[in-house]
């Protein structure tokens, strides 16, 4: 706590009318410590005249995510087990070590008063317990130590004059550590970084530039595969809480990636988006090893336990995209009834079925996750309704995949009280069983904000993440929240897929663009607990 001048004057006033400055007799220089509110000095000779010496702590913790260290405009997502653990690149080549990570804490005496001259030595010393942790001496008011995560009692005695004087404060270290894994919906698909034109072809083609791990090296790959955006909802939430406490910082691992499911993504190897991509390790099974994590007899033993774990998950389970497109290709004007009516319970017979088995897969993951990390606290987001809700449903949908064809109103009716809100259900009965937090009161927000909305801004003029500038999201209640797969094709670029040619597919449709997630984000904020 910092003292006032005139305050410090009454302080040290007050102690020399109770004889508590100055002496009849010569003394030795003495260090004595107090609380930094009222620091003491030692005279070397009797005095009748006030004097003052105060140290005056202040500390902080340099932030380790919204970092950019290649300088190529991109928020670094390392994905590391040295950058998990805090520990100089390489140190993992051949394992990680058993390790308890520390952090930088950067101390300053920089407010220390003295009317005595210059302070002339600052010494502080860092105590854990009756350990001392760390211990720095120097004529500069800055130190830098390296401390675990924990509480700790800091004092610094500065020198003046020939007097000293100590003010000792409590400073708590906390590293948050967040983990985002999960499908398309928590990767970020849909919102590239920033998009580019490839003229190598026989075309020019619009490509996505996906999340940037810092060096440009084989992490990067992986976050271009997976589609991971930094606009995406828990990399929002964890930059607010980095800028939000100068006093904490925050590490985030984010291996979520689009078309990820509960057995082929996060239990089991991911296949892959493209032919040519190798299998990729189970999002699990990556988390655990960045953080140094073995099982034992009595459970996991990791390097670090997890303070938040996001998980979006589910959608691909129950096959949303198969239901997409059979809703679409299923056209009442180009089908008799009966034939309609057949394809249209086949498409929802496939999502009641996925929807069926949620159930079993969700445990499957929670023992997982108890089996093979350690965790605080676990997180289930659940999905916004891209067709709006209320008042606001929209009249027909995806209109925009294939020529002359939509999902119209009954469709969306129907598939609303067949696939999302029992899939919703089954969420929220998950988190339920599993002791995990539900976050969905965002779904509200997305009611007037679906596919039919108006557009944010033309898709040829796409934005791109504004970092280090907040992003600003409209006011406009009618602002459409999520990609449409014309914006897509023109945002991200083409992929191999369903209904237009291999020039036109792509994978962002319906996923929420970067104005929902900041809807996510805010909700995440509200029911995140790092403390």
């Amino acid at each position: 706590m910092k003292v006032s001048r005139a305050l410090a004057g009454l302080i040290a006033a007050a102690m020399l009318v109770a004889g508590c400055i100055g002496s009849d007799e010569e003394s030795e220089p003495e260090t004595s410590s107090t609380s930094s509110l009222a620091p003491t000095t030692t005279s070397l000779a009797p005095t009748t005249t006030v004097v003052r010496l105060f140290p005056e702590i202040s500390w902080s913790m340099p932030a380790r995510f919204g970092l950019d260290a290649n300088s190529d405009g991109r928020i670094d997502v390392p994905n590391t087990a040295e950058y998990a653990l805090n520990l100089p690149a390489g140190s993992c080549a051949g394992g990680c070590p058993v390790t308890t990570p520390t952090f930088t804490v950067l101390l300053s005496g920089a407010d220390s008063q003295s009317d005595l001259g210059a302070i002339d030595d600052f010494t502080w010393e860092v105590r854990q317990g009756s350990e001392v942790v760390a211990g720095v001496s120097s004529s500069i008011p800055e130190a830098e130590v390296q401390l675990a995560e924990g509480s700790y009692l800091v004092s610094l005695t500065v020198s003046a004059g020939g007097q000293l004087a100590t003010a000792t404060e409590e400073i708590i270290v906390a590293d948050h550590l967040i983990v985002a894994i999960g499908d398309s919906y928590a990767s970020g698909e849909g919102n590239p970084e920033a998009n580019t034109i490839d003229s190598s072809g026989a075309i020019d083609r619009v490509v996505g530039i996906w999340a940037d791990d810092g060096v440009g090296g084989p992490v990067a790959v992986t976050h271009r595969r997976a589609h991971r955006s930094t606009l995406a909802a828990t990399p929002q939430a964890a930059l607010v809480l980095e800028d939000r406490d100068d006093q904490s910082s925050v590490t985030l691992l984010f291996t979520a990636r689009t078309g990820a499911e509960i057995d082929e993504g996060l239990l089991g190897p991911h296949p892959g988006s493209e032919s040519e991509d190798p299998p990729e390790v189970p999002q699990i099974e990556a988390v655990a090893a960045m953080l140094g994590c073995e099982e034992t007899s009595s459970g996991p033993r990791c390097n670090r336990t997890i303070d938040a774990l996001t998980i979006s998950i589910g959608g691909n389970d129950v096959g949303f995209n198969v239901v997409l497109g059979g809703l679409v290709l299923a056209d009442p004007d180009l089908a008799f009834r009966v034939a309609y009516n057949f394809a249209l319970n086949e498409v929802f017979r496939v999502a009641e079925t996925g929807i069926e088995e949620l159930p079993a897969k969700y445990a499957a993951l929670d023992r997982a996750i108890r089996s093979r990390l350690e965790v605080d606290r676990i997180y289930l987001v659940a999905y916004p309704p891209a067709v709006g809700s209320g008042p606001s449903l929209c009249e027909i949908a995806a209109e925009d995949l294939v020529p002359g064809l939509e999902v119209d109103q009954e469709e969306i009716l129907e598939t609303v009280d067949r696939v999302i809100e029992p899939l919703a259900a089954a969420m929220a009965a998950a988190a339920a069983e599993h002791d995990w937090v539900l976050v969905d009161d965002h779904v509200d927000d997305f009611a007037t904000h679906g596919y039919c909305g108006t557009d944010p801004y033309p898709a040829t003029a796409y934005p791109g993440n504004p970092f280090p500038e907040p992003l600003v999201v409209p006011a406009d209640e009618s602002v459409r929240w999520f990609r449409r797969a014309d914006e897509s094709a023109l945002v991200q670029g083409a992929a191999a897929g369903t209904f237009r040619p291999a020039d036109l597919a792509t994978s962002g449709t319906l996923h929420p663009n970067e104005y929902g997630h900041q809807s996510i984000r805010n909700e995440l904020l509200a029911v995140l607990d790092v403390s």
